[in-house]
């Protein structure tokens, strides 16, 4: 019997997409849920694409709104070396336009003692389908790594800054995708209709 490697030897060339160049940024609006929250139904072809979400009962998703100049600007995605296997750390940062003890209990407080992290799902600006919905967090949880709020600062309004991070991910990029973008968009649309306010 054959051993299959797990993706350990390339198998497409590098090229660019000439009818679908990349564009870079996401719009304005993700959507955050507690990872015990959330499952996904996974692609009969590609277990990276998540084809709709599935929410636990009585569990509802939450909104990050940051109408920023550019909305998550500080996300990244980084190969890591450390540990057995080489794997990946995703990184996303937004900031809560919000203070007062209401919101320290609701969001900023939960966000960083929940050891447990969180599922993110973003909306690129690259709509060409597979990729345009992007899932952190899905693998690992993403658990809060940083939080600092300046308050007098001019640059960040004054702020919270959040960032956090799935760590030792084992797949690159996990996507909601379903047959296109419209369809995808679609299932997003859904979810966000979900949101409690």
């Amino acid at each position: 019997m054959a051993i299959n490697k797990c993706a350990a030897a390339i198998a497409a060339s590098v090229k660019q997409d000439c009818e679908n160049p990349i564009v870079h940024g996401y719009e304005d609006t993700a959507l955050l849920f507690n990872f015990s929250d959330v499952s996904f139904v996974k692609s009969a072809t590609n277990y990276r694409q998540k084809t709709a979400a599935v929410i636990k009962a009585g569990a509802k998703p939450f909104a990050i709104y940051n109408p920023a100049n550019i909305p998550f600007a500080d996300n990244s995605d980084d190969a890591n070396f450390e540990g057995l296997r080489p794997s990946y750390n995703k990184t996303i940062t937004f900031t809560i336009p919000m203070r007062g003890t209401k919101t320290a209990k609701d969001i900023v407080e939960p966000l960083l003692k929940n050891r447990e992290g969180y599922v993110v799902i973003l909306a690129s600006k690259d709509r060409v389908g597979d990729g345009s919905f992007p899932i952190i967090g899905s693998e690992a949880g993403a658990v809060c790594t940083a939080q600092n709020r300046k308050n007098a600062d001019k640059t960040t309004g004054g702020e919270w800054h959040i960032t956090l991070v799935e760590e030792n991910a084992p797949s690159a990029e996990i996507c909601l995708f379903d047959t296109d973008y419209e369809k995808t968009r679609i299932e997003f649309d859904r979810l966000l209709g979900l949101v409690v306010d």
